[in-house]
């Protein structure tokens, strides 16, 4: 069997493993958030949504492939040809459903970083123009994946020999490199403050927990886009399996951080444990009648 067929049926394996644990996640996540009533924006929950389309079509497309090169095929050199055809329908919408998923992450990685410096949309414009420079990559890599022809060799197209390769994957790691940046530098001018002052936002969730949260969020996207590229130079077998399973390893990172952000289970843990308790502010309303009194004693 072919080195691209075995790197196939190893991605279709561990993508089914990862799927199902995704697809728990994500579907328990949204239910939850429907369940409460202090829900995240409308377009975090449809964004959640789109990117489980997404992976769930690139999930099928693999395991379409599978069984049709292996079942249908009987593997062989006949399921290498099969593989080799980047011009196939069921690969250009496997890939489709790839791009989509970067993008969508991409996207709330953004937001991300967008929420915590206060809606500022200047902190916002380099990334945007990555995620720009991306899309274009993907509609010319996809353009050329339906114009090859069926001998054309795979790593030539799929190689860092191809400039489109590289820059949607570079685009990616510098979008999650920026990300992870600024949200460090925003937990480090934060941490002054919170020396001083050790108060906590409503709801009881401490502000340096999201805030390290969504900071590992985004180095975890850092560590899976520089692992697209270390794949891409150590060889032909790490590179189909790490592409493949790529989505679903994003959206379970994305789910996670969500679940844990927006469900509260993010909760600091003092040397206490369970005993400590938030600090809150509250400004109390005076009981009916007490200001009245107040004024007769004064007199």
């Amino acid at each position: 069997m072919s080195a691209l067929a075995t790197a196939s049926l190893v991605e279709a394996l561990l993508e089914s493993v990862l799927y199902g644990v995704y697809g728990v996640l994500c579907i328990t996540v949204l239910y939850l958030f429907r369940s409460r009533e202090r829900r995240p924006a409308v377009w975090v929950s449809l964004s959640l949504v789109i990117q489980f389309f997404t992976i769930t079509g690139h999930w099928i497309g693999t395991q379409y492939a599978t069984l049709f090169a292996f079942v249908h095929l009987g593997g062989g050199d006949a399921a290498a040809a099969f593989y080799e055809n980047l011009s196939a329908p069921w690969y250009l919408t496997k890939f489709v459903f790839l791009g989509a998923s970067f993008l969508v992450t991409n996207l709330l990685v953004i937001h991300r970083v967008h929420v915590i410096f206060s809606n500022s949309r200047t902190v916002i414009v380099l990334p945007f123009i990555f995620l720009a420079v991306q899309v274009v990559s993907i509609v010319v890599l996809l353009y050329q994946f339906a114009k090859s022809h069926p001998g054309e060799q795979y790593i030539v197209l799929y190689g860092l020999s191809n400039p489109w390769i590289i820059m949607s994957v570079v685009t990616s790691l510098m979008i999650s490199v920026y990300s992870t940046g600024m949200i460090s530098w925003k937990i480090r001018r934060i941490t002054r403050v919170l020396n001083r002052l050790s108060e906590r936002i409503d709801g009881g969730v401490p502000l340096m927990s999201i805030l390290a949260i969504i900071a590992e969020s985004a180095a975890l996207y850092t560590a899976i886009s520089i692992g697209a590229l270390v794949t891409y130079h150590v060889g032909f077998v790490g590179q189909v399996v790490f592409t493949g399973i790529s989505p679903v390893v994003m959206g379970i990172s994305t789910i996670l951080i969500y679940a844990r952000i927006g469900l509260g289970w993010a909760h600091g843990s003092g040397a206490d444990g369970a005993a400590s308790n938030p600090t809150r502010i509250s400004f109390a309303t005076p009981p009916e009648g007490a200001q009245e009194l107040d004024d007769r004693r004064s007199k």
